[in-house]
């Protein structure tokens, strides 16, 4: 069910607004463009973008491709019934969007990482200061015992020694 009391206030809102700025909710690249309350957003659809990122993503409104937004506007606002016609008849679809938005946004990058992942075969001992430092070789030396992990270092590539010792996606390996 629709919430009655935030239809008639964005209609209200729009009356208001428009009345200084002709142009209000029109867009000449985007058509009609809606800002919805928050109260209204699960009628929101994607087209219309989103504000801010991560866990403050949120979904703006309904936007619609017109030829002439002002005309399109004045119709839509022409009466609150019009109003809540015209805002039940959105796809609804942002929440999708947004949850994409907030995942793109907020460094889970599980997707991307699960198809961008090479391998290396040169040998460690050739590579391992590259992406590590002296620390993190005397860090493994003590927690697995100096001759095993000079004698695999020696023998392993680098993508074997860094899941044997549960290297993969440590911070240091990740900053270099």
């Amino acid at each position: 069910m629709i919430n009655e009391v935030a239809v008639k206030s964005l209609f209200d809102h729009y009356h208001k607004r428009v009345q200084t700025r002709p142009g209000f909710y029109t867009s000449a690249r985007w058509g009609a463009v809606v800002v919805l309350p928050k109260e209204l957003l699960g009628y929101a659809n994607r087209l219309a973008g989103h504000s801010g990122y991560a866990s403050t993503a949120r979904p703006i409104g309904i936007r619609r491709a017109v030829p002439n937004p002002a005309s399109f506007l004045k119709e839509v606002f022409n009466s609150v019934d019009s109003l809540r016609s015209f805002i039940m008849s959105s796809e609804c679809d942002a929440e999708e969007y947004i949850n994409e938005v907030k995942r793109r946004h907020s460094g889970d990058t599980s997707k991307k990482q699960a198809n961008t992942i090479s391998i290396d075969n040169r040998p460690a001992n050739e590579v391992f200061f590259e992406k590590y430092t002296a620390n993190d070789a005397t860090a493994l030396r003590n927690k697995f015992g100096r001759d095993m992990v000079i004698r695999e270092f020696n023998i392993l590539s680098i993508n074997e020694f860094e899941l044997r010792y549960g290297l993969i996606g440590t911070t240091n390996a990740s900053s270099k």
